[in-house]
């Protein structure tokens, strides 16, 4: 986590994210949010970040994805409906 690096508050890191990779139109709406809720939604861009980014280099789609999970969660119940 990127606070786990230095203990002073980067604010100017925060505007960024916050209005570059969140989608906040302001930096007022930024800086509105508590830390536990700007981090609870950087969280959130991270896994979607992260996901997108896997299925571009897999040259796949949410719904291979989704077909391959519900797939597996069949073999581990064992066909136990």
């Amino acid at each position: 986590m990127y606070f786990d690096q230095d203990p002073a508050i980067d604010f100017a890191w925060i505007l960024f994210v916050g209005r570059a990779r969140l989608g906040l139109a302001s930096d007022r709406e930024v800086v509105r949010l508590t830390l536990k809720d700007f981090m609870a939604r950087y969280h959130a861009y991270q896994q979607v970040f992260d996901m997108e980014n896997m299925l571009r280099a897999g040259n796949t789609t949410y719904a291979q994805v989704k077909a391959k999970q519900e797939q597996e969660e069949e073999w581990l119940l064992g066909g136990v409906s």
